[in-house]
């Protein structure tokens, strides 16, 4: 927090004020909470010729901040005068609750979460706050109304399904999985802080059961040719269109980034916008070249390290592009450190997703035909994952690959395992047995006679020639 002190001269605001002597009797004061949320304070000077403590106007206007301060002048003079004690500010009450309570261990995360969200709001913009502003909300109207009195040891695993099955959202449904983990989410980060105090062991800290909720909207994903599509259109002259430098900028990072996000996994967002230039890795591995990205242990979702490689053989000729954005934040003086997808001008990460709808209204591509929803940069990692598991790739593999797990790969993308045995299942697969299912149907059909392929169909299900029912007449 800063404090950024305004001599005002009332005179000079945008109303003429009738008394100007009050300019030197009060001082106005900008108090700012964040880069975004900044009301008026104020102090004033007693007729003895001291100043007062600095007190709130409650108001962002300049104006309106100026009138209450001469009131509050007023005021304050007469209980001078008065030999009066002046006002004084005290701190709001806080609930006294005992030691190892969920309150309180849900007060001291509303603290640790309030400054990370006002630390990431000053380095990273309001998006990427966004994040800690949700726990907030999670962890204040709901969690503590239901748990705050509790001790920590006596939260069960039972009783907190059981509260999170009896908990609607505001239309009066059921959560989805996702909302429960979103929850338990914010839930565990509480019961951290227990932990750190000794409260009870990690061991022993419950856990919310997705089980028995609705599974979520299917997620929205790209096929290889929509891919292709966003590649011939982002070319140099679609860069060159935007009209200012900083908009140039981020066309000509949006198509790395796309290219990245398509052919990696890498989660978009802050996994893939914390990733730093000297982290692309161009070694060789069994004499064949590759691309190695160490994704570290702050930079990931859950804490962990892993080594992403970039896919070459995909839609982006991915080696090029990143080739040529090192260079180019080279020649444009960048840092060898800097995070890769910064802007050169003045290396701030800018928020792809608006960028990314626009580029998706401009190639028709903004619903998924499957879905029917509304494609995000994540559609990428979606993209991803589906083309690594149409290629071969085991589930395990994908998933160290992305940074998950094998349930998760298996619960999200079981459709497009099934379409992996799609010519299997339909018999198609093999050439032979086609050619003498053929030959079977021809002669069975000369013959007048039903058609059935052996150990393949129930008894009752059968193919008939084409005069069998005048036959059976």
């Amino acid at each position: 927090m800063s404090r950024k002190r305004i001599h005002a001269e009332l005179g000079l605001l945008t109303r003429p004020h009738p008394v100007p002597h009050y300019a030197e009797r009060i001082q106005l004061i900008r108090w700012r909470r964040g880069p975004t949320n900044a009301t008026w304070e104020a102090r004033v000077r007693l007729p003895d010729g001291t100043w007062t403590r600095p007190f709130s106007l409650h108001t962002k206007d300049d104006v309106l901040a100026a009138l209450n301060a001469v009131e509050e002048l007023t005021k304050r003079e007469q209980l001078h005068l008065n030999g009066l004690p002046q006002p004084t500010r005290t701190p709001k009450p806080k609930p006294q609750r005992n030691a190892d309570t969920f309150g309180e261990a849900a007060q001291a995360a509303i603290e640790r979460l309030s400054n990370l969200r006002d630390e990431t709001l000053s380095r990273e913009g309001p998006q990427k706050a966004h994040k800690w502003a949700q726990h907030l909300r999670r962890v204040r109207n709901v969690l503590m109304p239901t748990f705050g009195d509790m001790p920590v040891r006596d939260i069960t695993r039972s009783y907190l399904n059981d509260r999170m099955r009896a908990y609607r959202t505001p239309d009066g449904n059921l959560p989805a999985q996702n909302t429960v983990g979103n929850f338990n989410h914010s839930f565990q980060f509480v019961m951290q802080i227990a932990v750190e105090r000794g409260w009870l062991r990690a061991d022993d800290v419950p856990s919310i059961s997705k089980k028995g909720f609705q599974h979520g909207q299917e997620r929205p994903w790209f096929a290889e040719s929509e891919i292709a599509i966003l590649r011939d259109h982002m070319t140099d002259d679609w860069v060159a269109t935007a009209h200012k430098r900083t908009s140039i900028e981020i066309k000509y990072l949006l198509r790395a980034y796309v290219a990245l996000g398509s052919c990696t996994g890498i989660r978009p967002g802050l996994e893939i916008e914390r990733i730093r230039t000297n982290q692309i890795i161009f070694e060789m591995d069994k004499k064949h070249p590759v691309i190695r990205i160490p994704i570290l242990r702050d930079q990931g979702k859950y804490q962990k390290s892993r080594d992403v490689y970039a896919f070459e053989n995909d839609v982006f000729d991915v080696r090029k592009i990143l080739k040529n954005l090192i260079q180019w934040r080279a020649e444009r003086g960048s840092a060898p450190n800097a995070l890769l997808f910064s802007r050169t001008s003045d290396n701030r990460v800018p928020n792809f997703s608006r960028p990314f709808k626009l580029l998706l209204d401009e190639t028709g591509l903004l619903h998924d035909p499957e879905t029917q929803q509304e494609r995000v940069p994540y559609s990428l990692r979606h993209y991803f994952a589906t083309q690594a598991l149409l290629r071969g790739q085991p589930d395990h593999i994908v998933a160290k690959w992305m940074g998950t797990s094998p349930l998760m790969i298996d619960l999200h993308y079981s459709k497009v395992k099934l379409r992996m045995k799609a010519s299997e299942l339909a018999g198609t697969d093999d050439k032979l047995a086609s050619v003498r299912a053929a030959i079977k149907r021809q002669d069975a059909e000369l013959r007048g006679e039903p058609f059935t392929q052996e150990d393949q169909y129930p008894p009752d299900e059968i193919f008939y020639g084409s005069d069998f029912d005048n036959k059976q007449s």
